[in-house]
């Protein structure tokens, strides 16, 4: 029966109390899935638990839904205890329960719930031994479930769907596809196929989740797998996906790799399985580099074999960019992908006109290899934003508009410098080191990317030759619980930074235990020595990316005037006008002395395609800029740090290069561009300190720091709360979005009197200097976007948010505090017309910290903000 001939009686519908109900159920437990998915792990455990809750005791088919999605939840975010717990509870009732009203229901359930405990064995962090006779059991188990002969109906299988219309010009040659069922479907307007085609779409998604995730144990645990099954074999689990993805009768064998390969080269909008597609292709290029350096592995397809793998790199490669566009809507897999291909692009670029045995030749007509698209790349897989804040278009939804979307992107670049920042370790590290066949004994890689409008983007891969071994804890003879510290970044091990810089998870644990008026040299030393090995091991002579160009002034105006007359005539240095200098030497006055005197960075510049300089030119520079370094009064324009989460614990402000530079941090360039195209003409946002209100010692238990602070905030004219009247969560709202700053003393985050998730609903927000302890440190969870209350503020519409990567102790913090307080109202009751910004006062109230290092946690999130 078609569409057309159906007729309906809405007046006489009237759906019972007991069918709202469950379609409520449905809804909580579709919306705990699809944050999840979009990587809002809060609102993903906020919508399970309490489905859950509501439903484990009456509804017990419902609950198992929800506690196996739970389950899956505690797993991704490394909380395998309760993960197992969820998974065990689950699998034991759902064996009990005999009562089901649909076949098919229970067999998706089963497929799901058998799915999500595989989860458990595929993690590598599991805390006991895995066995593979478990991993073996529960996967037949799946695989049955999920195979079972009630699943067969008029899509699924050719024996059954052959009333459905072929593309006769399809690819397939009328073999019957899967993209040719889904248009038969439509054309055929039969309500029954669409309701084939609906439950066939979840059966072949639960299987590919399935094959994909027994692939990547196979992949860690090559040690466990010897002896194993050749259809639980790598092989196997690619070829049966390609099968899923593309046959239209899934029942049958596996589909020959041509139909498959030649598939992927056609235009795929709309395809529903197109999350699943991306994770297969982005697995497909992975294992086949993987196959190239481990010469053990075995092949994928027999035309991808070793000796072809260069002759069909260019097919992998746009396979992987595919991946990347259709990922879109993911982030974990959209970062996932775009950090490999960061990781190729940027490793060929500078390499491939010398390196003639690359694979990566036979790739170069592509033209990915270009510091453009490396940063590109790079770039998009740093964002650690509010999950909500991913809905905007990181890429555009087709391949061929990939180029003019990456072209729009350099165009809306902002004039503040953007450095981004990701360590390459773990597996990662492992496959660019069989790559490029480097000494084993690299520890990981840094990807570097430098960003500004009218600037020709800079994108550097380094390696990190050694590690920064973890001294003694010099404290354990004085605390008998040296664990009572809450580690941010996970538990010993838990992130691949840590496997580099043990050192530094042993010096804030001593951080953590020290005791007001204990003697803070010997930690401050050991912080100061680690921070300058950093900088030494992790840049080299990269450290001078990090730096911001002259600001505008008249010593500035005056080097240029002067080198104008000593360049005159050489047009190459100059603009098509011939009146200013061209950008590229712009960037070279704007560097350094240091800078010029080191080689190396002269030659990264001219890689990037800087115009090179002879020797006379460059000394011309340099004597100038010695000139403008001896001025005091000139300062260097502030910078924006766009961290890989992992690094977002390091003090990278902190960095010798970095002691005299203003810096703010964004978790991603989006972010950035959302905050700046709120501002007419591209101005810097700015705050009126009068307009500020205060929040001081709300849970009495920083006497000296009420003490004082509170006379001084009142006689700024700060409108100040403390315990004694602490705003309801209303009030706080109206405050923050009326308001120009909020300063919070207290501490941590002081969200136990205002809630977190209020800011998420807030379209404006004033600036916060946030004065609790390591309130500015990102917590990992897994594979989630790490939390962080400083991101809160800036997704409410903050421009700026002052917090601390470490504790404090309290006297320090409230020095600090009346340092800062006291600056931002001398800057404010200047004439108009002055240029100075919350990241340079943050800089010079931390210069004024008894020690440098430990008592100065105090970091920057945002962008450069003025004061009136």
């Amino acid at each position: 029966m078609s569409y057309d001939e159906l007729e309906f009686d809405l007046k006489s519908f009237c759906p019972s109390p007991w069918k709202i109900l469950e379609c409520y159920f449905e809804s909580n437990l579709q919306m705990g899935v699809i944050q999840d998915l979009n990587g809002d792990r809060i609102n993903a455990l906020r919508f399970l638990t309490r489905g859950k809750t509501i439903c484990e005791e009456r509804f017990p088919v419902i609950g198992l839904a929800f506690s196996s999605a739970l389950g899956k939840v505690y797993c991704k975010e490394q909380n395998l205890k309760s993960a197992k717990s969820e998974f065990r509870d689950t699998l034991a009732l759902f064996k009990c329960m005999e009562d089901f009203p649909c076949k098919k229901c229970k067999l998706r359930l089963a497929g799901t719930i058998f799915q999500n405990s595989l989860l458990f064995f595929y993690n590598r962090k599991t805390a006991s031994p895995v066995k593979v006779c478990d991993v073996v059991e529960e996967y037949k188990v799946a695989h049955s479930k999920l195979n079972d002969s009630e699943w067969i109906n008029s899509i699924s299988c050719n024996d059954y769907n052959s009333h459905l219309e072929v593309n006769m010009n399809c690819i397939c040659k009328t073999s019957g596809c899967w993209q040719c069922l889904l248009r038969g479907v439509v054309k055929s307007t039969s309500v029954i196929d669409f309701v084939h085609l609906k439950w066939e779409s979840v059966r072949r998604r639960l299987s590919l989740q399935l094959f994909s995730g027994l692939g990547k144990f196979l992949e860690n645990n090559t040690e466990l797998t010897d002896g194993i099954s050749e259809d639980m074999s790598l092989l196997n689990c690619i070829l049966q996906s390609m099968s899923l993805l593309v046959s239209g009768n899934a029942f049958s064998p596996a589909i020959s790799t041509d139909l498959f390969l030649d598939t992927m080269g056609q235009d795929i909008t709309g395809f529903d399985l197109s999350v699943e597609l991306a994770e297969l292709l982005y697995n497909i290029f992975w294992w086949c580099l993987q196959a190239r350096s481990d010469r053990t592995s075995r092949t994928i397809f027999s035309d991808l074999a070793e000796n072809d793998l260069a002759k069909n790199l260019p097919r992998l490669l746009s396979w992987l960019v595919l991946a990347f566009v259709t990922s879109r809507e993911v982030p974990v897999l959209f970062q996932k992908v775009a950090k490999l291909l960061a990781m190729i692009c940027s490793l060929n670029y500078a390499t491939l006109d010398h390196d003639k045995h690359s694979p990566f030749l036979s790739c170069r007509d592509l033209g990915y290899f270009t510091p453009e698209w490396a940063s590109y790349f790079h770039q998009a897989s740093l964002g650690s934003d509010m999950p909500s804040s991913t809905k905007r278009n990181l890429a555009p939804q087709k391949v061929a508009d990939l180029g003019s979307f990456v072209k729009s992107f350099f165009e809306r670049l902002p004039s503040t410098p953007v450095i981004c920042l990701s360590v390459i370790g773990g597996s990662y590290g492992n496959l660019l080191q069989q790559l490029v066949s480097t000494d084993s004994s690299l520890q990981a890689w840094i990807l570097i990317t430098r960003l500004r409008s009218n600037r020709k983007p800079i994108n550097l891969l380094l390696p990190i030759p050694e590690m920064i071994e973890g001294g003694k804890r010099d404290w354990e003879k004085n605390h008998e619980n040296v664990e009572s510290w809450l580690c941010p970044w996970g538990s010993e091990g838990s992130t691949e930074i840590e496997d580099i810089i043990p050192e530094y998870r042993i010096i804030m644990e001593g951080v953590h235990l020290l005791e007001q008026h204990a003697d803070v040299r010997p930690l401050d030393n050991r912080l100061k020595t680690f921070i300058g090995r950093l900088e030494d091991l992790w840049f080299g002579y990269a450290k001078y990316l990090l730096l911001g160009e002259w600001s505008s002034s008249k010593a500035l105006n005056s080097v240029y005037d002067r080198l104008r007359k000593k360049f005159k005539g050489k047009k190459k240095l100059f603009n098509q006008y011939g009146k200013a200098f061209s950008f590229d030497v712009i960037s070279l006055i704007g560097s350094s002395k240091a800078a010029l005197n080191e080689k190396r960075f002269l030659s990264l510049l001219h890689t990037h395609g800087i115009v090179q300089l002879t020797h006379h030119e460059v000394e011309c520079i340099k004597k100038e800029l010695q000139i403008l370094e001896s001025i005091k009064t000139v300062e260097r324009e502030p910078i924006i740090f766009v961290l890989e989460p992992q690094v977002q614990m390091l003090p990278m402000e902190h960095l010798p290069i970095m002691r005299n530079q203003e810096a703010y941090r964004m978790p991603s360039l989006w972010s950035i561009f959302e905050i700046m195209k709120k501002q007419p003409n591209n101005q810097i946002p700015s705050i009126a300190p009068k307009e500020s209100f205060a929040l001081l010692n709300p849970d009495k238990s920083l006497p000296l720091a009420e003490k004082m602070l509170l006379q001084q905030l009142i006689e700024k004219g700060v409108m100040v709360r403390t315990h004694e009247d602490i705003p309801s969560h209303e009030e706080f709202v109206e405050l923050l979005k009326a308001k120009n700053l909020y300063i919070y003393v207290g501490h941590n985050t002081g969200k136990n009197y205002f809630p977190l998730h209020l800011l998420r609903e807030l379209r404006g927000c004033a600036a916060a200097f946030l004065m609790g302890c390591a309130n500015g440190s990102a917590r990992l969870k897994g594979c989630y976007a790490p939390y962080c209350v400083p991101l809160y503020y800036l997704h409410a519409g903050s421009p700026v948010v002052i917090c601390t990567l470490w504790e404090i102790l309290s006297g320090e913090s409230a020095s600090f505090t009346n340092r800062l307080i006291e600056l931002l109202f001398q800057e404010s009751s200047k004439e108009p017309g002055s240029t100075c910004t919350i990241g340079a006062l943050l800089q010079r109230a931390r210069s004024g910290s008894t020690f440098k290092y430990v008592d100065a946690p105090q970091i920057c999130y945002g962008v450069p903000t003025g004061i009136i």
